[in-house]
């Protein structure tokens, strides 16, 4: 489970300055927000001169930045003045997507903060030179304010490519007459075709094998880690599994705590030229150029704080893998946990028991996202129209002066990635980000392109 903590403490640099550190650790998120906000409007309450300090932070989201914005209206308007210091990488690209640097000053550390507040003719007389870029590497703060800490990194790298080979792998728990006909209907020439009867074999086999079919009896057991296994930790992911369920057997989103999905399914008892009609239809949309796959994932999880960490791993799993430079993976991991975010507390309500739907698709030019949640919807138009022509400050103060929190998760998605839009009746999101094509230069016209001499 994510937590979130804090420490405050005053710090003493000179007869009647009065400032206030306070030192955040861990992620805002949903569930953390209300006590992040309690403890904001405490300070800004109180404090003189305030310092935040971000290096301990993982993760924000939109609401956290809308609550930053009023705190440092409140404190300006009462004579004194609040920092940022040492945000790294990922939160600080979440902050300056919205805009937030051109509002609150953000400063290198605790020490270089005294320095701006005790400038002549008080804070902001010059002290924007101070300032710096969030998410820069920091020096290291006084003694007793903590340490310097690395901004993330990640490892960054296109998936490799599948042999141009059409394969078929069968994974059920005994040969029958089932997968003798399987064999000779799907097991044609320039295919190949693999029998199998447990998981531990079929994961060996896939390794050998890359199959672009996947054919597996739910009976068998460990058959849904199996899959969770090939469609999360594999390279070659973007193939169709097919799942043959037992009479009245299938599993419905409704019912399951986390469950990534099968590409499609039957149930027994069906007619052998059904799962034929099915096996070759999905054989037949894999694209004839094999460089195009990359990675197809779908799964349902119910909105419990473990279940979204889990669903948020394995979206960075892809996010981060997929040929996006870092800056680019940040931003749209960054609209993801938004609107995960979002459906745990406006779809669904913070009611663990409903469910949130997500699916990836990446190509070799795209990836795109949605995620759906349970609840009724809403009007998104004007939202939208929001995100297109305000700032995130001024849209901040909008929902502060109406007594409401929030407001900036869409601004936040729609900067995030190249399209955004919502699916009637409002439930459901998607959200799309270009890779860039790698330009593959020839040997020979490498050679053509370099100098003489």
């Amino acid at each position: 489970m994510r937590t979130f903590s804090y420490a405050t403490k005053p710090l003493k640099v000179k007869p009647n300055l009065e400032i206030t550190y306070c030192e955040l650790r861990g992620f805002i998120n949903a569930s953390t927000y209300p006590t992040f906000e309690k403890l904001l409007t405490s300070l800004a309450a109180k404090a003189r001169h305030l310092i935040i300090d971000f290096h301990q932070v993982d993760y924000v989201n939109s609401t956290t930045i809308g609550a930053l914005v009023a705190a440092y209206d409140t404190i300006k308007q009462a004579g004194g003045d609040m920092v940022l210091t040492r945000v790294h990488r990922a939160v600080g690209n979440t902050m300056r997507l919205l805009g937030i640097t051109q509002v609150v000053p953000f400063i290198k550390d605790a020490r270089t903060a005294a320095r701006y507040f005790a400038q002549p003719g008080g804070p902001g007389s010059g002290g924007k030179k101070l300032a710096e870029k969030p998410g820069e590497p920091a020096p290291p703060t006084p003694k007793g304010v903590g340490t310097v800490r690395k901004p993330l990194s990640f490892d960054i790298r296109r998936e490799s490519v599948a042999p141009p080979e059409c394969s078929v792998l069968v994974v059920v728990p005994s040969k029958n007459v089932f997968t003798d006909v399987l064999k000779m209907r799907l097991g044609q020439a320039k295919r190949k075709f693999t029998l199998v009867s447990t998981a531990e074999e079929a994961l060996a086999a896939f390794d050998v094998h890359e199959p672009d079919l996947i054919i597996v009896e739910d009976s068998l057991p460990g058959a849904d880690e199996f899959i969770r296994k090939v469609k999360t930790e594999k390279k070659k992911s973007f193939l169709s599994i097919i799942k043959v369920y037992e009479k009245g057997k299938p599993v419905k989103k409704g019912e399951t705590e986390f469950r990534v999905w099968e590409d499609d399914f039957l149930v027994e008892p069906f007619e052998m030229m059904e799962l034929f009609a099915l096996s070759e239809a999905e054989l037949a949309r894999l694209p004839s150029a094999k460089e195009v796959r990359m990675r197809q994932l779908h799964f349902t999880c119910r909105g419990s704080d473990p279940n979204v960490q889990k669903a948020l791993e394995l979206g960075r799993g892809i996010v981060f893998n997929v040929g996006l430079d870092e800056d680019k993976a940040v931003t749209l991991f960054a609209a993801f946990q938004e609107a995960m975010d979002n459906a745990v507390r406006h779809g669904n309500r913070h009611n663990p028991k409903k469910h949130i739907d997500v699916s990836f698709l990446v190509d070799s030019s795209k990836i795109v996202l949605t995620v759906e949640d349970e609840g009724e919807g809403f009007d998104f138009s004007k939202y939208i129209d929001f995100a297109k022509t305000q700032d995130a400050a001024t849209r901040a103060r909008m929902a502060h002066a109406e007594g409401r929190i929030g407001g900036l998760g869409i601004k936040l998605m729609f900067e995030c990635c190249d399209k955004m839009a919502y699916l009637s009746p409002g439930n459901k999101i998607r959200l799309e980000k270009n890779i860039p094509t790698v330009r593959t230069v020839k040997p020979e016209d490498a050679a053509a392109q370099t100098p003489k001499g």
